[in-house]
This record gives structure tokens, sequence and C-alpha cells, in this order.
């Protein structure tokens, strides 16, 4: 079929706008045979390909690769061929990488084989002619009619904005004339419509054909790569080329490729080809696009607004307007932004990153290009523009995801072999010359063209105007946004290194690496800096907009932290490089000495005098000031505030200026110390206080510790044998100041405190911090060792606003002195630490910045600076402290001259600012505490002191004189005691009671399910009703009267007739009764109270029940109301404790025990009448020996110890209780003999609980396994108890636990269409609601109480810092290394023996940790 009538064919369907089924193209344009289709559904056997959705599970095996990106499939992971693998499961979208020998080792699937099994020329014999031919026709016509469409687009393109042609499709959808009226785009939104149409059928057709027939992939492939006559290049670069226009600037988007280039995974050497083509053609996946950003703005609100299809009509006419003046004004208004638009398959280079493929990646004709867009991308972010995005992610991202793999570096190493060829041994074990530097430099290695990228950019800061006087948003976004880009070029570049130089073992190879891109980087700012302004843009701005005396502080401040902002858009990326060379080579090189490091400096960058290398080194510093000073000369911190990672952006450049400025003061020493000063002025900072500030926090910073160098070092470097113990000492010196916030911290928190203050972590500080700290297993926390000293450095804390504020706050608490606050303790080790290492052989470099500043004329400078700029910050104080501390120190006493200054300051500041009065006069104490100074410095400070503190004792005397008096005049007669208890005393008469005449009313009624028997002991209420020996309850008041007033109140009452319940009640408290207790040991009394007693009994009509328990023996039934009364005495002495102190019932308890004798002796019956068994509840055993003692089976000696046994082993918690027992029972409580008794029981008990314990603790040592390693491989390869195996939806089958009881395992989720989660059904279904689960991820333990689970309750392995499994991901697979903790162990089986679980869960839901808390998991 010839172009033509494919051409017919297609534009009949477009213009009827007919939905063109796949299948009805083949058959129309390919073939019409079907039986093509139906004998070729074979598919391919060699690599699998499949796309994998979003959040559909898949795998990955690090065992079977090692490429962080791969993916397996579901069908094509066989757990088999898995055994003690480290594999992983996730849910992200790909394609399946099985069968790909560069990617996955061959064998884990059966059905793919790899590339070496697949013969594409039978394949292609397979497939008809017809369709072979007919296919290419199709492709080639819609390849020449989309390449014609886009010579036709992409000038116009350019030119309008994509905005305004999606809101011309949207008034096209929504019928608004106007608006289609006014932009006046018909044509070109026809045209446009009808390319995105062609394109959607290229892709469709050719994503249909592969996935009905994947023998078809061969086929499309070598068309592909056929040669386009018109373009003059493959089809393949067309469909690269177009689809950026078709993808991001027509009316809607056009088909994203990517979906395509999945299905071509079976051929490999296709595959190739594609990563060369997206090399060499990267700038074709992306545009700028230079608008106006108000203009831009406004068009997305139309947009956006025409989207929703509300109101259109009433809205059209405005929108129409304002289109109409946005057309008027484009001629007007000034462009002041990029926009970037990429398509999606920018995305695609993480498909490229094996071996071979990285191979081709440094191989200068195919990296040429890619860099080439790389200068061009960067070059956007120093245009004076307003920002949009972050250009850094387009190319630098494709050069960071490299970076993670492991054969990167082996890969550049490689290739570094390759370009030097039979000199590379040479290269490794010699230093090379400078010219042989030279040579290399033209053999276009990819880190120095990389380099040669970095440093090839414009510097647009000449160029900058200002049009207002204040910062905005745009402003701060553009700084963030540039030190974010220079930070990941820094990053990028530290990688790379650090990378090459850890595969190089020897010291010279590593330092030919070092020398050759110092060279290379001299050359590069050499060139730049030839005709930089310096501080032009300073004078010219300050001259321009103010007046000094008639501008406000305020304006004149916030229009200097304008320009601030604008100076930092300049390229710095080459100096930083240069620095951290600069840095490494002089610690690689052991250098001692700034001359002996600067001849050789001189030699390798070929610079004949010290002054041209001197001029270097100052266009360098300004760069360094200029960060700065641009970074803290706004004292609202706006850009840490606004934006959070700038903070960690801006620290490693940070780190690399202070590291320079400090080896800038080594090699040049005092002249160097001048020309910063001379430099730092230049600056022109109008706020003096400010810029006190920030400069003497500089020397601060510089001063404080070498962490800048430790930064610098670690960015280029994996090891510490290359840092010098100052520099490992710093970061001990932060440590130990860390420990100011807390004074036991995880190794997590030490870290992140640490990154917190802008210093370097990685595997380096966890050998730093245990030389340092000891680590306590059970809390999983460093202490500091025994032998470490702590002190405190406010300095360091200065590097992190947040973390400063946090630890002021602990301090204050800690009640801390002001004087330690500002000033600390830390210098005063500083200065022995100096003294001791300027007396040794030792590098200059860390002692030479205190021979500049701690001498005697920069303190008397810094002095005059403070008297003649009296309102300094505490940072100048700081220095002179610190200053004056060291200089004294080295001289052991303090200089005459500079204390007379001292004075002379000391009382011009108490006249001028007391608040700087208080920093100096706790700087002299400082001194004071060191040095004798002479008492008549401290002379009016003493005087002070001594009457604030006689003004102390005098007030505290007159307080106690005060009490004194107090007591004086206090009632003796309220401290006397009185003889006799209330209770002796007759609460009606008030006369002294008769030991028998001494009566108490009680109430015995029945019981009626009181809240005392709600609360009862299950077990003991089921005993005690099986038996009907829960029918009586006594209540009482304590109260008691002679037995004449009780008579006469009850007669009283009778008399007025009022109702028999109110007749019989206490008359004190009117607390009701229907007994006389008889507290007197008189035979009559008992006699007539047990009477009394069975009458009551008849009232509450339970004497029959009563005579039936006891075959109507009349004489037992008083027994059984005695012995129903003691029962539920003893129950309240549990459940109603402080009423039964109240109510005196002890002494009842007592009396119902002497009437119980008493009716014994009179009855003598044979056969025990409770009949319970011992061992059942101790209430019921005291009963029982209770009883037997009545009856005289035991006598009291056996009673009272039988009873202490018992007691002995009721709960310590219930101590009061047990002696409550004793005074009822009338047995000494001799406290000694008890705890001896119960520290015996508690001691057996806990023997063996503990062996229990232990037990039950091995057994599940055994089941988990000694490392994490061996828990997982052990239980992840177990089939799933509810969906058999995995979960297809990832989000059910992320995590999987292992049912501790039964050894089972189960996602974490939902599987079989269940109502309820997988762990709360199975816990409910086989044990009785509860078990314990552990994650197969991290080993986390989750406690199940049906329905609620509690996650993350404990972690069960950790490492030797203490750190738990946080997340499986491809950077943590040392699961070896996580080995279990035995103490967690235990946690679990006591746990488990002692059934917490509920209780466990209900602390949390108490404490309310909802984080932690799931609902039928």
């Amino acid at each position: 079929m010839d172009a033509n009538k494919i051409d017919q064919i297609l534009q009949t369907f477009y213009n009827s706008q007919q939905q063109l089924n796949m299948e009805e193209l083949y058959n129309l344009l390919i073939s019409k045979n079907q039986v093509d289709l139906q004998q070729n559904t074979q598919k391919i056997h060699s690599v699998c390909g499949k796309h994998i959705l979003k959040d559909n599970l898949s795998f990955q095996c690090f065992s079977c690769s090692q490429d962080f990106n791969h993916m397996i499939c579901m069908k094509c992971f066989d757990i088999k061929k898995h055994q003690n693998h480290k594999f992983l499961l996730q849910g992200s979208q790909g394609s399946c990488d099985c069968g790909d020998v560069n990617i996955v080792e061959l064998g884990i699937c059966d059905h793919h084989q790899g590339y070496a099994k697949i013969n594409k020329e039978e394949i292609l014999q397979l497939i008809s002619d017809e369709i072979k031919v007919n296919t290419k026709i199709l492709i080639n016509f819609l390849n020449d009619k989309l390449n014609k469409f886009y010579q036709e687009l992409k000038p116009k393109s350019m030119g309008i904005i994509p905005m305004f042609i999606k809101i011309y499709h949207l008034a096209v959808k929504f019928k608004l004339q106007q608006i289609l009226d006014t932009l006046n785009l018909q044509q070109y939104y026809e045209i446009f419509c009808k390319a995105i149409y062609y394109h959607n059928l290229l892709i469709q057709f050719i994503s249909w054909f592969i996935q009905v027939d994947y023998h078809n992939i061969f086929l499309i492939t070598y068309i592909l790569q056929q040669l386009d006559e018109e373009s003059n290049q493959m089809i393949l670069q067309d469909i690269f080329r177009r689809q950026i226009i078709f993808e991001q600037f027509g009316p809607y988007q056009g088909e994203e490729i990517q979906q395509i280039f999945y299905l071509f995974h079976a051929d490999n050497e296709f595959k190739n080809l594609t990563h060369s083509v997206f090399l060499n053609n990267f700038n074709n996946f992306l545009q700028f696009y230079e608008v106006n950003n108000e203009e831009f703005n406004t068009l997305q609100e139309i947009y956006f607004d025409l989207e929703e299809g509300v109101d259109l009509k009433a809205k059209e006419v405005k929108i129409s307007e304002q289109l109409k003046q946005m057309q008027i004004d484009r001629t007007v208004n000034k462009i002041n932004s990029i926009y970037i638009f990429f398509t999606t398959f920018k995305n695609q280079h993480t498909q490229f990153c094996s071996p071979k493929m990285m191979e081709k990646f440094f191989l200068p004709e195919n990296c040429a290009n890619f860099l080439q867009d790389l200068v061009e991308c960067q070059n956007k972010y120093y245009q004076n523009f307003i920002f949009f995005q972050d250009y850094s992610v387009i190319h630098l991202n494709l050069l960071s995801l490299r970076q993670n793999y492991g054969w990167f570096k082996n890969t550049l190493y490689n290739s570094l072999q390759q370009i030097l060829d039979n000199k590379f041994e040479q290269f490794l074990n010699n230093i090379l010359t400078q010219e042989e530097c030279e040579v290399f430099l033209k053999k276009h290695f990819f880190l120095n063209e990389l380099i040669y990228s970095f440093g090839n950019v414009k510097d647009y800061q000449a160029n900058f105007t200002i049009n207002k006087l204040n910062a905005e948003q745009n402003d701060y976004l553009s700084v963030n946004l540039i030190f974010r880009y220079e930070s990941y070029q820094i990053f990028i570049f530290s990688t790379i290194l650090k990378g090459l130089r850890s595969l190089i073992s020897q010291v010279e190879g590593k330092r030919n690496i070092t020398k050759i891109i110092l060279f290379q980087c001299y050359q590069i700012l050499r060139k730049n800096n030839l005709h930089k302004q310096n501080f032009q843009q300073i004078d010219d701005f300050l001259s321009q907009y103010f007046n000094k005396e008639n501008d406000s502080v305020n304006q004149i401040n916030e229009g200097y932290n304008l320009l601030s902002l604008k100076l930092l858009k300049r390229p710095i990326i080459i100096n930083l490089i240069f620095i951290v060379l600069l840095v490494l080579d002089y610690f690689e090189g052991q250098f001692i000495n700034n001359e002996q490091f600067l001849q050789y400096l001189m030699q390798i960058i070929e610079v004949n005098s010290l002054k041209d290398l001197r001029q270097l080194f100052d266009y360098i510093l300004i760069d360094c000031l200029q960060n700065w000073v641009s970074f803290n000369f706004d004292q609202q911190k706006t850009l840490y505030y606004r934006y959070s990672n700038i903070n960690r952006n801006s620290s490693q450049i940070e780190s690399i200026d202070l590291a320079f400025i400090k080896f800038y003061l080594f090699l040049f020493g005092n002249d160097g110390l001048q020309s910063l000063e001379k430099t730092f002025q230049k600056f022109q900072i109008p706020d003096l206080t400010i810029a006190s500030q920030i400069y003497n926090q500089l020397l601060l910073f510089i001063m404080a510790s070498d962490l800048e160098f430790w930064n610098v070092l670690q960015m280029v470097e994996e090891k510490l044998d290359i840092c010098p113990e100052q520099v490992k000492a710093s970061i001990h010196q932060t440590i130990i100041n860390i420990f100011n916030k807390q004074s036991s911290l995880s190794f997590t928190e030490i870290n992140k405190y640490i990154s917190q203050l802008r210093i370097k972590s990685n595997k380096n500080i966890e050998n730093l911090v245990q030389e340092i700290c000891q680590l306590d297993k059970t809390s999983k926390k460093f202490t500091l060792k025994k032998n470490v000293k702590q002190y405190f450095d406010p300095i360091i804390f200065q590097r992190n606003i947040i973390t400063q504020g946090q630890l002021l706050d602990r301090l204050i608490d800690q009640r801390q002195t002001q004087s330690f606050i500002n000033f600390g303790n830390f210098i005063q080790f500083k200065a022995d630490e100096i003294i001791k290492q300027s007396k040794s052989n030792i590098n200059q470099i860390f002692i030479d910045i205190f021979s500049h500043l701690a001498n005697k004329s920069y303190i008397i400078q810094l002095i005059q600076q403070i008297k003649q700029q009296i309102k300094q910050p505490l940072q100048t104080y700081q220095l002179l402290n610190n200053l004056l501390i060291i200089s004294s120190k080295q001289q052991n006493k303090i200089d005459e001259e500079i204390f007379e200054q001292i004075k002379q300051l000391q009382q011009q500041l108490q006249q001028e600012d007391q608040k700087n009065a208080k920093h100096l006069n706790q700087i002299i104490d400082n001194l004071k505490q060191l040095f004798a100074i002479g008492e008549s410095v401290f002379q009016q400070q003493s005087q002070q002191k001594q009457n604030q503190d006689k003004q102390k004792i005098k007030d505290k005397y007159l307080q106690k004189q005060n009490k004194f008096h107090e007591q004086l005049e206090a009632d003796p007669q309220q401290e006397l005691q009185q003889k006799y208890d209330e209770n002796d005393y007759c609460q009606s008469c008030k006369l002294l009671l008769d030991s028998n005449d001494r009566y108490t009313p009680i109430l015995v009624q029945i019981f009626a399910k009181q809240n005392l028997y709600e609360t009862m002991p299950t077990t003991l209420y089921n005993l005690l009703n099986s038996e009907n020996f829960n029918l009586l309850n006594i209540s009482s008041c304590k109260h008691s009267f002679h037995f004449q007033c009780l008579t006469n109140s009850f007669k009283s009452k009778f008399d007025l007739n009022l109702p028999s319940w109110l007749n019989s009640c206490c008359p004190t408290c009117k607390y009701s009764c229907n007994l006389l207790l008889p507290l007197s040991e008189l035979e009559d009394d008992y006699d007539k109270f047990t009477f009394e007693a069975e009458l009551v009994l008849i009232e509450l009509n339970l004497d029959e029940q009563f005579k039936q328990k006891h075959q109507k023996k009349q004489e037992l039934v008083a027994f059984e109301i005695f012995y129903q009364v003691l029962i539920n005495i003893l129950i309240q002495i549990f459940l109603q404790k402080d009423d039964f102190q109240r109510s005196g019932k002890v002494q009842i308890f007592q009396q119902f025990l002497k009437i119980l004798k008493y009716n014994y002796n009179k009855i003598n019956y044979t056969e025990n009448l409770i009949k319970f068994n011992t061992g059942q509840f101790f209430i019921i055993d005291i009963l029982l020996l209770i009883e037997n003692y009545i009856m005289k089976q035991i006598n009291e000696i056996d009673f009272k110890q039988n009873i202490i046994n018992i007691l002995v082993k009721v709960p310590k918690k219930n101590e009061d209780i047990v002696k409550i027992l004793f005074s009822c029972l009338a047995i000494d409580y001799n406290e000694k003999n008890m705890k001896y008794e119960q520290n015996l029981k508690i001691k057996n008990s806990i023997n063996e609980f503990d062996t229990i314990l232990s037990e039950i603790s091995s057994q599940i040592a055994i089941f988990l396994g000694n490392d994490f390693q061996t828990f997982r491989n052990q239980y992840i390869q177990q089939l799933r108890k509810k969906c058999g195996f995995y979960n297809q939806n990832f989000s059910n089958s992320k995590d999987i636990a292992l049912c501790l009881l039964c050894l089972k395992t189960f996602c974490l989720g939902i599987c079989n269409n269940q109502q309820m989660g997988n762990l709360s059904s199975h816990v409910e279904e086989e044990h009785n609601g509860n078990s314990v689960f552990i994650c197969l991820s991290s080993s986390k333990v989750i406690i199940t109480s049906f329905p609620i689970s509690i996650i993350n309750c404990f972690t069960l392995y950790y490492n030797n810092l203490g750190q738990e499994l946080q997340a499986l991901t491809p950077y943590n697979l040392d699961w070896d290394n996580f080995k279990l903790d035995m103490e967690k162990v235990q946690q679990i089986s006591k746990i488990i023996l002692l059934n917490q679980y509920q209780h466990i869960v209900k602390n949390k839901l108490t404490n309310q940790h909802t984080d932690n808390i799931g609902r039928n998991l």
C-alpha cells in the first residue's frame, strides 16, 4: 500500500473524528490475513520486559543483581531460586529485567534465558513479507507526516506561549467564541491537533503491534533504526526530537513515548543504541521558555478557571479582555523569568545504568553533547531572571543516579586506564611532571570534561539591575536555587573523585589526580577572574541609591540585604573545587609549613611569582567573604526560615569557604590577616554592629575548631587516614559539646545533632563516637566515658539557630550562669592544647591562626574597636574572651598594658552600655578564676557582692525571728494529747464507756449485688455463690454507746410514730441498724446477741434456707450467720479498705470470733460447716483456718503460724491490708520476720519465674536466629498463611509479620477479601484474640489484642551502635550486623508468660500513641 492511500484513509478517519481501533488499522493498512495474528502469539522467552504498574508487587534481589533499580515481576520471581538471598519487596513502576544479563544474573527464571538465546534473523523470517513491508511503509509515512508538522509548528511554538494554545483548546471545547476571536489561533490549533492525532496513532500502533505478537519487537526496532531521508537521521531520533512539542506544547498532551520503550527490552542492541541516542539528543527532551512572570501567572489562572467549567459564559467577556490586553502588553512587558518544559521520557535514563552503558556514557563522543547541554542549562541560573524551577534535576540527576552504582567508579577507573594505556602503572606510582599533566588534560577524561563544563559559565553579575530596595520572595528563591545547584555540583564532583580515589591504593596516583585538576581549575580561574570587577557593584549601588545622612538605618539595611543576595548570583563552583583540592593536597602531601606548600603550589600551577598566586587567592577570598556576608547580614535569617534546605545546601559551601580563609591566613600570615580585614571593609556593610558581628563570628569559627577541614576532606576521601589527629580531635570536641544537650544520647541523635551543626556525617563518625563514648546496652544510648571531661563551647552551636536555642533552654534549666552560657569553658582547654602543640613539631596550620590573633597588638586593637563603637554584639566579647585567655595562658599572666585597657573600657561601658558592661565583667571573672590579678580591680564589684550577701543574711534572720514569735504566741493547750480516744466515750451522753456496757449498732442485710461484689474477683465470687455463702452483708459506723442511751434514742423515735427503718439508726450519724453488737465479754450479752441475730435472719426470710442447708438443725443456724458475716468482713478489707478502717470493723471482727468461740463451747458440733477446699482462694483458706481453730482442731500457735504462711503470699503492694488482717486475727505483726518470709517467698518465686522465663527466651531466640539476616531468610520464604504467597497489591504486602506463637507468616494487610486484617483475624481464630508478631522488614514487634494492634512496640535487632533497622533499602544490606537483643526477647517472654497483651494495648490507648495504634490490622 502506498503513502497516498494511507494518507487518504487516515484523513477520512480524522475528519470523521472516529476512534480508530488498532486492529482495524492493521486490517486496513498492514494485512487482512487474520491467521498471521493468530499464528504468531508465541512470546519470546529470552527477556521478560513485563511492564509493572505502580503499587503492583515486584521484587529486587541483591544477591542476583548489583543494580539498585532492577525489577523482577511476580511471575519471574521463583522463591526456590532465592534461598538465603537478600531480596526486597517493592511497589514502584518499571519493567521486569529478568533475562537481561547486563542487569540480573541468568537462571533465576526458567522462562527467560537472556539475549544469547535470541536469533533476531530467525524471528524476522517468521514474519510475513507483507507485514514487514506494510509496517515499514506505515511507520515511514507517519514519521514523514510528523516531521512536516514539526517543521511547521516548531518556530511558531517558540513564539506562542503554550498556555495560549491550551486556553484556546478549552475555548473550543466550551464554545467560547469571544476568546477564540481574541486569540485568533485557529490555523495553528488545527495543525497542532492533527499533528497530535498522528503522533498518538504512531505510538499506540507500535505499542499494540508489539503486545499482540512479541516477535514484532525486532521488526519495529529494525524500522526505527532506518535513516529518514528528509531529516537525515534515524526515525528513532526523529521521535525523540518531536516529543517535547507534542507532549508539552500542544493544546492537550500527546502520548508519552516511554510506554513503548518498556517493550524493547528483548532487543539488547537496540537498547544500547537508544542509550547513545538518548545522550546525544538529551537537549531534545527539554525546552527553556523565556516569559514575563506576571503574564505567565495570569495565563495559568485563566486556564485553571476555564478547566473548572463553571459559569464560563459569565466569565468569557472578562477573560477575553484580559487576553486582549495581554497581547498588547507583550511588546512592552520585559521578559524576566525562565520556565522549563520537559518530556517525561527524560526520566527514562534510569533504564540505561548497566556497566556496558556506563562505559558508553564516558566516551567523549557520547557525553560531549550532554555536557554542552549542561553548560546551556546552568547558564540560566546566573541570568537576571526570576526562577520558576530548579533546573539541576535535569542534568545532574542523571549523574547522581549513576554514582549510586558500585560499577560507576569501576567504569570510570577503567576509562582512566584506557586513556593512559601503557602509562597507567607509571601514573599510579610516580608523580607526574607539569608537561604530563597538560598532555593528560587533552585526553578528554570524563571528570576533566565535567569540570570544564562547570567552569564554562558566563558571569552576568555586572549586568544585574535593581529596581526596588527590599528583598522579595523571588530574590530569596533565586539564592536558594543557586546554592542548591552549586551544592549539587560540588556533591557530584566530590562523589566521583572519592569513588575514583577509593580504587587507587597508591598515594602518588591519588595525588596525580589532584594535581591535574588543581592545574585545570587554576587555568579556568585565571581566565574567569581576569576582568573581575571586585567591589564596583557595591560602590555603584551605595552611591546611586543611598544618602546615609538622610536615609533610615532600616532602609539602608534592607537595600544592602537585597544587594548582597544579588551578588550571590555568580558562578563559584570552580572556586569550590579548587579549594577542596587545595586542602586535600596539603594534608595528603603531609606539608608542615606554609613556605613549603607555597613553593609546591607555584610549581604545579606554573606561577612564576608569589604575587600572581596571591592575586588568585585574593579573588577567591572575595568570593568566600561574599558568601559569608550575604548569608549572615540578614538578622532575621529569612533564607533559613523560608527554605529549610538552604541550611543543608549552604553548609558544605560554607565549610569550603571557611577552610579557605583559614588556609589563606596560614599561607600569608599576618599580612593575610590584614588583607582579610581590608577586604572585609570593602564590603561597606552599613550597620557597624552587624559588620562587627559578621567579622568576629568569622574569626571565632576559624579559631573554634578544625571542623571545616574535616568537612572538606570527608567530601573526597573515604578513609580516616588522611585526617590529622587535630582534625579528629575537633569531632571529639563537637561530640562532647553535644552531650550538653542530654547526658545520654542514641547514635541516631548524635548523628542528627552533628548534621544540624553542619558537620559531614558518615561511617567514620561511628568510630570517633565509640572512641570517647560508651553504649548502654539496655537503653541503646551513649554516654561519655568516665575519663572524658565535659566542656561547653558556645561557638560550635552558632552553626545552627534551632540547635542553639534548644541548648540555651537546656542550660537555663540546669541553672547555669550567664557567663557560662555566653562564654562556656572550652577555651581554657583549647588554650592548654595550643600551648602544648606550639612546643612540639606540630603542623603549623592548626596553631598559626592563634599566633596571629592571640597577641598583644591584636587584642589592644580589638579593645580600641569596642571603645570606638560601644554597641557591639556578643560575638565581639566572645572573641575578646578567647584571645585574652589564650594569650594570658601562654604568658601565665595577664599583660599589664592590656589589663589597663580593660579597666578603662570597663569604666566606659558602665556609663554608656550596661548590657555590654555585664559581658566585660563576665570576661574579668573568667580571668580572675585563672589568674591572681589583684584585689583593686575587683574592689567595687566585691563591695557590691558583700552588700548583697549581708542583705540576704539579714532577710534570713528576720524570717527566723518572725517564725519564733509565731510559735510563742501559739496555744499550748492545742499541743496536749488527750488521754482517751474519742471512741472511749459514749457518743450520746459523752461519758466514758464501761467495758461491760459498750455497744455498737450494725446492719446485717441480705446480699443485693452491691458494688463491692461486682468488683469481687470472679474466682472468689463463683466459689461463694456455689455454696450460697454470699447471702449476708454487714455494715456499721464507728460509734459506740451505752445500752441505755441507745434504747432511749430508739424509744423516743417510736413515740414519734416514725417509719420502722428510721427508728433503728445510730443516734449520731443516723446510719441504719438492726442489731446491737456488744463489745463486752459477758456471756449473757453473747446469748442475747445470738438470739437477736436469728430474729434478724427471720426478718430477712433466710431462716428456712439456712435450716435446710444444715438439715433443720436450728443450733447450727447461728454459726452459719456468723461465718457468712466473717467472710463478708474479710472481703471488705480488700474492696473497701478505707471504709473498713473508718467503720471500726477490726473490733467487730474480733467480737464475732469471741461470740463464735462461746457458742461452740455450748454446742460442740463435730462436722465442719464450711465445705470449701483449701488452696482455691486465700480468703477462703483464712476462713477454713478460723473454723478449725474454733472447733479446736488446731491450737492457737499453729493457727497463727498458718495465718502468717497464708499472708506471706499476699503481694507486697497489699502490705497495709496484711497489717489489718493481723489486727483482726489478734496476731502480733513482726515486720522483720514478715519481710524475711516475704523475701524468701519472693526469691523462690523469682527463681522459678526466671527459670521459666529463661526457657521461653531461649526457645524464642532459637526461633528467631542470632542476626537479622538469619531471621529474615528463615521466614521470608514461607508461604503466606492467607494469600498463599505474596499479595499482588504492594500496599497489602509491603511488610510481612511472623506470629511468634505459631510461627506462621502473614501479609501486613488484608488478603482474600476479608472483612478484617490478617493479624486480627488470625489471633481471633487461633490465639484467643492475643499474640505477638515480628515484622520481617525491620524486626519491629507488634502486640495484638483483638481488634487493636500496637505497632512498633520495640525492635529486636540492633547493630553495635544501638541502632535499629528502620527500613530495608538497597543501601543498608548489612543485615548480619544487626544482632538479636536478648533483653528485648525477655520482654516478649514476659508478655507471653504473664498474658500482658491487653495491659500493653490499654496503656498505649491511654497514652494516646495514635501513630502506633492500628485497628483490624
